[in-house]
């Protein structure tokens, strides 16, 4: 009578981590060669729009950065300056949770890094939020 429960809650855990899993889109590995040693990770729906404290119009993301070796996730959001998704090429900033500045990296469109890879999900995540009615304008 036990194996049967113990099999069905072993079951529905794993279906919970893999319902879980699924709610991270991966944008970039080591296996790829686009990251160093992190795998980076962006939380589906987390797409926004802000102000930051100068007054520039950013969109962002939430997502996290995956060490592979010890399976550490470090939660941040990534954000991209709205004219810098104009013009496909500029900076992706990185803040951690509470929104407090980490550090800098420039990217370009076409570029095959991470950095240039998140941007550029970014820009396109938030293209077509805006061509489906549900966004702001990138113009």
């Amino acid at each position: 009578m036990r194996a049967p429960i113990a099999i069905a809650v072993l079951l529905a855990i794993s279906a919970f981590q893999a319902a879980a899993e699924d709610e991270w889109v991966t944008i970039a590995t080591p296996d790829d060669r686009a990251s160093d040693d992190k795998t980076w990770q962006v939380k589906r729906g987390s797409l926004g729009y802000r102000m930051t404290r100068n007054l520039d119009a950013v969109v962002y993301v939430k997502g996290r950065l995956v060490d592979p070796a010890s399976q550490k996730k470090e939660q941040l959001i990534w954000y991209v300056a709205k004219e810098h998704c104009v013009a496909d090429r500029g900076i992706l900033v990185t803040t951690d949770m509470k929104g407090e500045y980490l550090y800098r990296e420039d990217y370009i469109d076409t570029g095959r890094s991470a950095p240039s890879r998140m941007a550029n999900y970014i820009c396109v995540a938030a293209l077509d939020d805006y061509d489906t009615g549900e966004g702001r304008s990138l113009k």
